[in-house]
């Protein structure tokens, strides 16, 4: 039975129920952001060569007058574009109850953009593709889902994780050098052949509607798709792993939801040109939508962590021979037939 501490031990036991469900993959909803990053964080550095991917939430409030970040919004949609692709073998998704919980654009909506040395370049077509991958138009690029045009150079800053922004530099009609750069020194880094824009938005290809979107734009993005999908329908088959404080936080996160949307409502009238607003349900999951969503599953919830730990790591650094110490603690643990998870950078 897995509990809900430690999180390095736990992210070991997600990699092996992950391992044990095959291609069908396991989901594992944590009860905030912050675990949801770490337990991704550990799970990828234990993992062997299993895909294991993170669905953040937005970073924003439900129904803000603000549009979730470029930076977000390409993550939630590299991992659609990932989830939508068969799997080659064992894959572990985490996400946040708030990220789980929320609808996703249908994976026929992923599009993206590639610029190669040497191909010929329209700078108005671009600029267009751009805008209707979501990215915004800035004098500076210093923040993903960006982009810039200066005469011969085009920066874009793809909405990717760990992405550097590119340099395009162009001549009569055609790429000449990409470059990767620092964000912070403006200096280029390394020379690459081609760079792949991902969607930077969720509000991929609108049509009929004027670019840039207004900021807020994605709290109405069910009125933009025929349907929108979830995280569940994507793994039909996976096993779910749910957090002891899920339930409570999910009921929680429903009325916080309802509560947003009516305060919105309200404050419409004051607001010019506000974007259109999606209904709760269309755009979050309700009661009834995530008990169909774990309906015909297997469904785990973690123990409840202990209140006081059940052992305290001996000091290693107080030992007068700290390695020593440190090598005999494995050797006792391993005897005894406990498993040791090592975590820390690579060195």
């Amino acid at each position: 039975m897995m509990d809900s501490e430690p999180e390095s031990l736990l992210a070991a036991q997600l990699l092996e129920g992950a391992d044990a469900a095959g291609e069908t993959g396991l989901i594992h909803v944590a009860r905030s952001t912050a675990r949801a990053e770490r337990l991704f964080h550990a799970a990828r550095a234990l993992a062997d060569g299993m895909e294991v991917l993170l669905l953040p939430g937005w970073d924003c409030l439900p129904y803000d007058r603000a549009s979730p970040s470029g930076a977000v919004m390409g993550s939630r949609m590299a991992t659609l574009a990932a989830l939508a692709r068969k799997a080659a073998g064992p894959r572990l998704v985490i996400a946040s109850l708030g990220a789980a919980t929320q609808r996703l654009p249908p994976p026929d909506a992923l599009d993206s953009l590639e610029l190669r040395q040497g191909e010929a370049l329209d700078l108005e077509a671009v600029e267009d593709r751009l805008l209707r991958l979501g990215y915004r138009l800035d004098a500076r690029v210093d923040e993903p889902g960006e982009a810039a045009v200066h005469g011969a150079v085009l920066d874009i800053f793809p909405a990717a994780e760990e992405a550097q922004p590119c340099r395009i530099e162009h001549a009569e009609g055609r790429v000449t050098a990409i470059r990767r750069y620092d964000p912070l020194t403006q200096r280029s880094v390394t020379e690459v052949e081609a760079v792949t824009l991902c969607p930077a938005s969720e509000i991929v290809n609108p049509r009929d509607v004027p670019l840039p979107l207004p900021p807020g734009a994605e709290h109405g993005l069910a009125g933009f798709y025929p349907v929108l999908t979830t995280l569940f329908d994507l793994l039909p088959r996976a096993p779910v792993v749910l957090e002891p404080e899920v339930a409570e936080l999910r009921a929680e996160r429903e009325r916080e939801v309802a509560e947003a949307f009516r305060t919105r409502l309200a404050l419409l009238a004051t607001e010019e040109e506000a974007p259109a607003l999606s209904e709760p349900a269309a755009l979050f999951l309700d009661a009834a939508a995530w008990k169909a969503a774990l309906s015909g599953r297997a469904v785990t919830t973690l123990e409840e962590a202990p209140e006081e730990p059940s052992g305290q790591l001996p000091r290693f650094a107080e030992a007068e021979e700290p390695e020593e110490a440190f090598f005999d603690f494995l050797d006792s643990e391993r005897a005894a037939g406990r498993r040791v998870a090592l975590a820390g950078p690579p060195r």
